[in-house]
Formats: structure tokens, C-alpha cells, sequence
């Protein structure tokens, strides 16, 4: 008896380009998945994960008015290539001032490699120690206090975070 040795089995070929288009496919599901996980992250966690870059002498997310809508990294001043969607519309950024009074935060520009100044209209910084910047975020959905080593609060509005601040900053003297 005779075996046709041509119609049992896969050719070499055939089976790599079977190996091909199923890690096409893999690295198609995988970049999917990596952007939708960039879209979970939210500002209220931003201060936990720029503490966790314990690496650093500092960490800074700073969202540049360009059309990108993406807010870069930078750790010890040095650009990242991460970059985050944290803002569907241009928040308001405020600090307390002595006299307990808020005031809109204008953040210094960026400087592109064309020497080119490109304005900033969010910048959140985390030292090696673990404070981070003392601000009142409003995005549109109430107003967000991030304060020094503490987790972010949400209040329904700036005027409540402000009061909460205050009450804090007097605690601690008493």
C-alpha cells in the first residue's frame, strides 16, 4: 500500500502563516486594551500613581494647550514617553492664598524644541517625599482638592473645597 505523503498534513508554510495572523491579531487586541486602560485613569488617582514612581525625585503630569488633549509625564524633569487623557474640557485650577481666598492658577509655558513657548493649563507635581501640590480642581463635574500627602476629595464645588482647606490648615495649628 502506497501513502500519498501530500494529503495528511500542513506544510511548514502554511503553519507560520497561520502563527503570523494570530499574533497580528494579538497585537491588535493588546494595543486596543492598552487604550482603554489609558482612559480609566482618572484625576482623582493621578496623586497615587505619581507617588508610586518612587524612583524619582519628582514626578509631573502637565497638560499643554495644543490639539494632543493628552497630558505628558515628566519624572526628575525629564519627558516620559507616556502621556494621559485626564481632561475632556480645559479645567479651572485654583490655590489658596494666605487671606483664604482662591486664586486662578496661570502655570508657566512649556518650551518646545523650537524654543517655542506652548501654554500649560494643568500641572500636578509629586516630590520624592510624597506631597504634591496644594489645588483646587474645578473640571466641570464638581471640584476636586488635592491636598499635599492626602488622597483627593471630591466636593460639589469650589466654595466647599475651600472651606475644607481651611478647616484642615486650622486644625493643625490648634
Amino acid at each position: 500500500m502506497q501513502i500519498d505523503r501530500f494529503k495528511g498534513g500542513f506544510t511548514l508554510f502554511e503553519l507560520m502563516l497561520v502563527i503570523v495572523i494570530i499574533g497580528f491579531i494579538y497585537a491588535l487586541v493588546a494595543v486596543k486594551f492598552s487604550q482603554n486602560e489609558e482612559k480609566k485613569i482618572k484625576l482623582s488617582d493621578l496623586p497615587k500613581i505619581l507617588r508610586d514612581s518612587r524612583f524619582y525625585k519628582s514626578a509631573e503630569v502637565v497638560c499643554l494647550e495644543d490639539n494632543s488633549k493628552k497630558c505628558k509625564i515628566y519624572f526628575d524633569n525629564e519627558l516620559s514617553k507616556m502621556s494621559l487623557q485626564l481632561f475632556k474640557k480645559k479645567p479651572i485650577v485654583y490655590r489658596l492664598m494666605p487671606d483664604e481666598t482662591l486664586k486662578e492658577v496661570e502655570f508657566d509655558p512649556v518650551i518646545d524644541e523650537d524654543q517655542k513657548p506652548i501654554p500649560v493649563y494643568f500641572r500636578y507635581k509629586v516630590r520624592k517625599n510624597g506631597a504634591g501640590d496644594e489645588i483646587i480642581v474645578d473640571d466641570g463635574k464638581g471640584a476636586l482638592l488635592m491636598f499635599a500627602y492626602a488622597d483627593p476629595v471630591r466636593f460639589n464645588d469650589v466654595e466647599s473645597a475651600r472651606d475644607r482647606v481651611i478647616d484642615i490648615k486650622l486644625k493643625a495649628y490648634e
